[in-house]
């Protein structure tokens, strides 16, 4: 959903498709030039981004390639993965041989006080109609994973949501809630890059939890693994929709969301349910599916455009450490906050039990909050949360069996679409000081190990990583230092001036997000 700048360069060049007047996905094509072939790179562009497949980038100001075509020669300075310098050219030229780089990126930096690491083209992907008028709702997020589910391959999980720059790389533990093991054979997961994106996947681990019977198996929000039998459904909402409750009985394709308010995109709003109380000696926990709406994306995207062609310094300062975007919770996202969890005591207060920050629009991700202990026949429970930022699936109450511990299951196998397997890949992935760098409608099969012992398992994605976002021509037109400023230090101001620009476009912004996925013919 988020993160840095696009790759404005002909070794992988990326064409704008033909562009229909509905809503249906429109598949990009995407053509991809050998290293090799780098000396089609424009020698007018001054600054050139060099990815190593180490991760390592060098950033060069002056640069040619050499007459033999094999080698890159230039001045700059060289950063490890995590964009710490390791050298500069003052002693020399870097000479970088082509047998070592993954990709090239040109720019053009604009007003940018640095030329900095992030670099800004002016390259734009087409993608449907609605989508070039509205590049905010354009689909983004990190890499995307698939499984088997009960009607064939299913969109599952998506990674480290929050990992917009290296700074910011983490792990993200995503419940694989409709996984169907097929046959008794190993389980496979597929990943892909499907938005103007590269990803930076460090590993990527499948974690399986035995389960007994009918129960079921959960995680907290400390990543905690917790057996669950006897799931109900709330019995009564404070919200007046007829069909609330049915939205939210089962994990399934109905949503219950609200919109955002119109004059204040912090605006929040509360919902109150009941459930039926089991034996009282037990511990009982609230299980919710959810997943983030386009707002948060829209916020992030629409701060790239207020960047404009300054994104180049704002974003390197991240990358470096000097800036933060504040996905911590000091600024914008301390105001948007999370859901907020309640249970109303025996005295009836409301007593916070939990927050949930989960981000990522795309995959639902399902969380159990255990519950303190209350007496009588009902438990109620409140939710709190930013009007319009969240999509809830599923609400239901459990009994807590107890904690357990899950069989972390290694990769043993990647494939390309072909078939054809990749040894390389495999060892990037295995390998915890390497970088898997994958571009837009790369997708790889991943086989896992085999859990140690037959019965029913619950499977448990865990990667770890970050992502660049692109930047787009669209976004660069409405560069405003202005309003950037005011969205770092007056975030509950801007949040309001905001308000009515979203809401114009928040009802189609669903639709157009999925139709723009990046994929190939």
């Amino acid at each position: 959903m988020y993160s840095e700048p696009p790759l404005s360069m002909r070794v992988l060049l990326l064409i704008p498709v033909l562009l229909v007047l509905n809503c249906t996905a429109v598949k990009v094509s995407r053509e991809t030039y050998e290293v090799s072939q780098a000396a089609s790179i424009n020698p007018q562009n001054r600054y050139l981004k060099v990815h190593m497949q180490d991760g390592s980038v060098y950033v060069l100001n002056d640069w040619f390639i050499s007459s033999s075509e094999s080698e890159v020669v230039g001045k700059g300075s060289y950063l490890d993965h995590n964009r710490r310098p390791i050298e500069t050219s003052i002693n020399g030229p870097f000479k970088i041989p082509f047998s070592d780089v993954a990709l090239f990126e040109t720019n053009d930096t604009g007003n940018s006080i640095n030329h900095g690491l992030v670099l800004v083209s002016a390259i734009t992907l087409g993608f449907t109609i609605n989508c070039i008028i509205n590049p905010k709702s354009c689909f983004g997020s990190c890499p995307t994973f698939y499984a088997n589910g009960p009607d064939g391959q299913e969109l599952m999980a998506e990674g480290f949501s929050r990992s917009i720059s290296p700074q910011l790389e983490e792990s993200d533990m995503d419940m694989l809630y409709n996984y169907v093991p097929q046959n008794n054979r190993a389980p496979e997961i597929t990943v892909t890059n499907e938005a103007l994106e590269t990803h930076y996947i460090r590993s990527i681990e499948l974690a399986a939890v035995q389960k007994q019977g009918a129960e079921r198996v959960f995680k907290d929000a400390k990543n905690q693994f917790w057996r669950v039998s006897q799931l109900r459904g709330a019995t009564s909402s404070s919200l007046q929709q007829e069909d609330v409750l049915e939205k939210l009985q089962a994990f399934d394709s109905k949503e219950w969301f609200d919109q955002s308010d119109s004059t204040n995109l912090a605006a929040k709003v509360e919902l109150e349910f009941s459930f039926t109380s089991s034996d009282l000696d037990e511990k009982q926990g609230l299980i919710i599916s959810k997943r983030q709406s386009l707002l948060t994306t829209y916020l992030f995207y629409q701060t790239l455009s207020y960047m404009g062609r300054s994104a180049a310094h704002w974003l390197t300062e991240m990358e470096r450490g000097n800036f933060n975007y504040d996905y911590d919770g000091k600024g914008i996202y301390r105001e948007l906050g999370g859901i907020e969890i309640f249970v109303k005591d025996d005295m009836g207060n409301w007593e916070e039990v939990d927050r949930l920050n989960e981000a990522g629009p795309i995959a639902t991700d399902t969380d159990v909050v255990p519950l303190p202990p209350t007496s009588g026949s009902k438990v109620n429970v409140k939710l709190r949360m930013t009007k319009g930022m969240w999509r809830i699936n599923y609400l239901a109450l459990g009994s807590l069996e107890g904690k357990t511990q899950p069989e972390i299951l290694p990769i043993e196998a990647v494939f390309d679409e072909q078939g054809e397997q990749q040894e390389d890949v495999l060892a990037q992935l295995l390998d915890g000081d390497d970088l898997l760098i994958t571009m837009p409608g790369d997708e790889y099969k991943l086989v896992f190990a085999k859990p140690g012992n037959s019965g029913s398992y619950e499977y448990f994605l865990n990667s770890t990583g970050y992502y660049l976002e692109w930047m787009r021509e669209e976004w660069v037109k409405e560069q405003d230092l202005k309003k950037l400023w005011q969205a770092f230090h007056r975030p509950k101001r801007y949040l309001k001036k905001e308000a009515a620009t979203y809401k114009g476009m928040e009802a189609s912004m669903e639709q157009v997000f999925w139709n723009s996925r990046y994929v190939k013919k």
